[in-house]
C-alpha cells in the first residue's frame, strides 16, 4: 500500500522523461526528412522555386529568419530558414558541377 503513491509519482516522472526524449527523436527525424525533401526538390531542378516558397512562407508567417542556434536546436522541429537556403544552394552547386 505504501508503494502505490510512490509508484504514481515515479510513473509521472518517467512519462515526462519519455515524452521529452520522444519529442527529441521525432524532431531529429523531421529535420532529416526535411533535408532529404529539400535535396530531392533540388535534384529535380526546383531549388530556386523551393527557396522562393520558403522565403514567402517565412515572410507571411513572420518567422525568425536566423534564430539563435541553441534556441533553434532546442525548440524547432525543422532547420532554420538560413540553414535550409544554404543547404539548397550547396546542393544546386553540386548539381551544376555534375552537369559540366
Amino acid at each position: 500500500m505504501f508503494y502505490s503513491p510512490v509508484e504514481r509519482v515515479f510513473d509521472v516522472v518517467i512519462r515526462i522523461i519519455q515524452r521529452k526524449h520522444e519529442f527529441q527523436v521525432m524532431s531529429h527525424a523531421a529535420e532529416w526528412l526535411t533535408i532529404q525533401a529539400d535535396r530531392f526538390a533540388t535534384n529535380l531542378g526546383r531549388g530556386r522555386d523551393l527557396k522562393d516558397a520558403l522565403v514567402k512562407l517565412h515572410v507571411k508567417n513572420l518567422g525568425d529568419v536566423d534564430p539563435d542556434p541553441l534556441y533553434s536546436m532546442v525548440t524547432y522541429t525543422h532547420p532554420p530558414l538560413v540553414e535550409r537556403l544554404r543547404a539548397i544552394s550547396q546542393e544546386e552547386a553540386v548539381q551544376n558541377k555534375r552537369r559540366m
